[in-house]
Order: structure tokens, then sequence, then C-alpha cells
């Protein structure tokens, strides 16, 4: 199996940063240029009532983690789903890789029950 990248932002140095963590026993991060993060966030449906749900939520109001320091995801399943549902065939190759990166970060999140921050620089 490949090794999932936890770095998205080599290369984007000056522009801003998302940063997602895992917090349990340790912190695990997964690092991104927040244009990679936005094309995900933005290839998400609305849900079957036609009304934007959890993360996707905020993420279209504009609000959330650009307000404060660290956000956290109120529910991660519910954000798991989304990615899960997402049709993946107008993402580019790069935010592919940063797609299933954050897809396998995310339902780690869930299956370990650990808490899940978003850190906007």
């Amino acid at each position: 199996m490949e090794t999932l990248s936890t770095n998205f932002y080599t290369g984007f140095e000056g522009e801003p940063e998302v940063t997602l963590v895992r917090v349990g026993a340790e912190e695990h991060m997964l690092k991104a240029w927040d244009g990679y993060f936005s094309q995900v966030l933005d290839a998400i449906e609305p849900g079957s009532d036609g009304k934007w749900q959890g993360l996707t939520l905020y993420y279209h109001l504009g609000t959330g983690w650009y307000d404060t320091e660290e956000f956290e995801v109120e529910n991660p399943l519910l954000f798991a789903s989304q990615l899960l549902a997402l049709d993946t065939s107008s993402l580019d190759p790069t935010t592919l890789r940063f797609y299933y990166s954050l897809l396998a970060f995310v339902q780690a999140a869930v299956a370990q029950r650990q808490e899940l921050l978003i850190r906007y620089f």
C-alpha cells in the first residue's frame, strides 16, 4: 500500500495553510495548502435535503476555522461520510492524492474516537 503523505504544504510557503489535527495520546497532523482543502470541500455536495451540513456548512458560510486559531470538527463521522460520497472525477492528480490522505486521516480519527481540529494559518 502507498504511504499517505501528511504534508501537502511544501512549496506553498507564504500561502494560507490548513492543518488538521487528530488529538489522542499523541497529536497527528495533516498539513495542506488551503487550495487543496478548498477544492475538496467545494466538491462535496449538499445533503439529500439540499442543505450544507457539518463542516461544509461552516465552509460555505466562511466561518469556523477562519475565525479562531483552532476549530473543532463537531461531527467527524459526518465529514468522513461526506468525503466518501464525493465524486473525485473533477480533482486533479495532486488534489486527489490529498483527498485520499484526508479521507484516511478523518477515518482514523473516527475509528480511534479522536478529537479532530482544524488550524488555519
